[in-house]
């Protein structure tokens, strides 16, 4: 998606939120496409639904997934509690790291 005027080419990948047994694809391909934002639309939890499967460490924890490693860096929900901001720094055992933030956002019940 180019933004006119800008020259900005913007790139993203949609997907599902991953179940427990596919994390790993999902973090690859974090990696692979070096995603720095990852936006999340739904909870975890709705009326007492599992709706997604938590993909990511708690802060200050690392998840590890192979030849990867997630570490949560910091958690900070919005002032209004609408969306929390995650930063992850994303680790391949050969290779370097990238910083990624993620943004759940809460959206409201109809």
């Amino acid at each position: 998606m180019e933004i006119p005027g800008s020259g900005i080419i913007n790139r993203y990948v949609a997907a599902q939120g991953p179940l427990p047994e596919t994390s790993l694809d999902f973090w690859q391909m974090v990696w692979e496409q070096r995603s720095s934002l990852v936006v999340m639309l739904t909870t975890n939890v709705e009326r007492g639904r599992v709706k997604c499967h938590k993909y990511w460490p708690d802060v200050d924890d690392t998840a590890h997934f192979e030849h990867l490693s997630l570490s949560c860096m910091s958690e900070s929900p919005s002032d209004n509690r609408s969306y929390i901001l995650r930063h992850f720094t994303l680790a391949h055992d050969d290779v370097s790291f990238i910083n990624c933030s993620a943004v759940l956002f809460r959206l409201p019940a109809n």
